[in-house]
């Protein structure tokens, strides 16, 4: 029996997650995760993993788990992952559920003519909303992540830990967040690993740094994303 997909694509930062837990729910099938940062779970919180309370008792995967000082997965390596784990899960499921915004992994997964031999398709593209619409929700989450409840990792916290292996720099410096985190650090003149100590006040220039890279990637991805092949074969579906 052919597997259903149904697919959630789109920007960073524009409700995906929530709109795949929804789905599972409803349909009660496992989520994939298709974004690669993700797979490095040492930046869980920075990489915008999804908290236990955020699943509401729904199972998410990753395509592999890897240390941040090993880089992130490649697009054409993410792909093959993929496919073994949907390949496997159409012997027991009759469905899964992909969400992500990886525009690299997506645009592998279009121009892979395999893919339309595997499964039948339910598509839903998210738009990048309005920009105060999105920088509301990206200052949101930004706070979220760098003032973490006591007792919690923070996205500083797994900055500050990961900078003291050289090996984590380069990509660290290649993630959103993170990257203007020590880019603050240099143009401050102080070392990465002392941001733990700034000032409350400072989590608001932080907030809004981190923010405004979330749109500019954003916007980034919405002129980039491939569109679905014709021969995927697609099928509706009220979501």
């Amino acid at each position: 029996m052919t597997i259903r997909l149904y697919m959630i694509w789109g920007p960073t930062t524009t409700g995906k997650t929530a709109l795949s837990v929804a789905l599972a729910r409803m349909v009660g099938v496992p989520v994939l995760s298709l974004d690669r940062v993700q797979c490095c779970h040492e930046i869980a919180v920075g990489s915008g993993r999804p908290s236990p309370e955020e699943l509401e008792g729904t199972a998410r995967e990753y395509l592999c788990h890897r240390r941040v000082a090993d880089g992130v997965v490649s697009a054409a390596e993410a792909n093959r992952l993929l496919k073994a784990k949907v390949l496997d899960y159409s012997r027991h499921l009759p469905a899964l559920i992909l969400e992500g915004g990886s525009v690299s992994l997506f645009n592998e997964m279009t121009a892979d003519d395999s893919w339309a031999h595997i499964a039948e398709w339910v598509l839903q593209r998210v738009p990048l909303p309005a920009q105060d619409v999105f920088m509301k929700r990206a200052r949101g989450r930004a706070r979220a992540m760098l003032d973490a409840p006591a007792g919690e990792r923070s996205m500083l916290d797994e900055l500050v830990d990961l900078w003291r292996d050289p090996r984590t720099h380069a990509v660290l410096e290649d993630i959103d967040g993170y990257r203007q985190l020590i880019g603050y650090a240099r143009a401050a003149g102080i070392p990465v690993v002392e941001l733990s100590n700034a000032a409350p006040e400072i989590f608001d220039d932080w907030v809004e740094l981190i923010a405004r890279e979330y749109w500019e990637h954003a916007c980034w991805q919405e002129q980039r994303f491939a569109s679905p092949p014709t021969c995927w074969r697609h099928v509706a579906h009220a979501w």
